[in-house]
């Protein structure tokens, strides 16, 4: 491998691992309203936002900023 094909590896690996906490975010709210009282009505959707929270540990680093990075 050349040095920008381990770039771009490790550029998308960064891409992946923020829309994966951007989903967790997402599933984590589901299952915070459900909690606090605003009952979800598919009971599917509150059992995969719980598994996906369950099952993907926060990001250890700040989310990006979604500009491009050179």
């Amino acid at each position: 491998m050349t040095d920008d094909e381990d770039v771009n590896i490790v550029a998308e690996l960064r891409a992946q691992a923020e829309r994966t906490e951007l989903m967790r975010l997402c599933a984590a709210r589901i299952v915070d309203h459900h909690e606090s009282g605003r009952r979800i009505a598919d009971d599917q959707a509150l059992q995969w936002a719980r598994d996906f929270v369950r099952l993907n540990p926060p990001l250890s680093r700040p989310l990006g900023t979604g500009e491009a990075q050179q």
